[in-house]
């Protein structure tokens, strides 16, 4: 038998204490303070209030900066026409 065989073999087997061993290993958590719910801190209304704050900060400044590409382009197109 060689060793590889050897080995998967042992590691295989399953005795008593091994699967005893095994069964302990498993962690079980506690609800937490918050009862449970998934999600607490996203559902939350500061935290929902503080999000929609910093999606209309980036699109504002988004929209800003499109408005000025958009007054630079008019700007040149008004050079090109006078010339």
């Amino acid at each position: 038998m060689s060793l590889l065989r050897a080995s998967t073999n042992l590691a295989t087997r399953t005795t008593p204490s091994r699967a005893a061993a095994f069964a302990m290993s498993v962690r079980n958590y506690a609800d937490g303070p918050s009862g449970g719910s998934a999600g607490a801190t996203a559902n939350a209304k500061g935290w929902k209030q503080k999000e929609q704050a910093h999606e209309n900060q980036y699109f504002a400044q988004a929209e800003k900066e499109k408005l000025k590409k958009l007054q630079d382009s008019i700007k040149k197109q008004r050079e090109h026409l006078n010339e």
